[in-house]
């Protein structure tokens, strides 16, 4: 999981800067749209084999509905912060601050 998160926050850091490269954009942007969502999928794929070697089976189920149920108001507040910045103008900075948020998180 940690090495998810890892490739993942590095992927989020870059993804703002792969459509400068002039002859590589196109393919590289198609590239890392894939990587960002394989890292998103493998999040669902590792955190209940997580949570379950952390915790046991006794309160699997609970404290993965917990841990799934946070991703509603992370849902939620990442809306709340992109729909009043402008994209734009800041496509970097949110690609950059939620990848450092991802990196820090770890």
């Amino acid at each position: 999981m940690f090495v998810n998160n890892l490739f993942y926050s590095a992927v989020l850091i870059t993804f703002p800067f792969v459509s400068r490269a002039p002859a590589a954009g196109p393919y590289l942007y198609a590239i890392w749209t894939v990587l960002m969502f394989i890292c998103i999928g493998g999040n669902f794929v590792l955190l209940p084999f997580g949570i379950s070697s952390a915790f046991g089976h006794k309160y699997f189920a609970t404290i993965y509905g917990i841990v799934f149920a946070a991703f509603t108001p992370g849902s939620i507040i990442g809306g709340v912060i992109v729909s009043v910045v402008t994209l734009e103008e800041n496509t970097m900075g949110i690609f950059v601050g939620c990848g450092c948020i991802i990196f820090v998180g770890e």
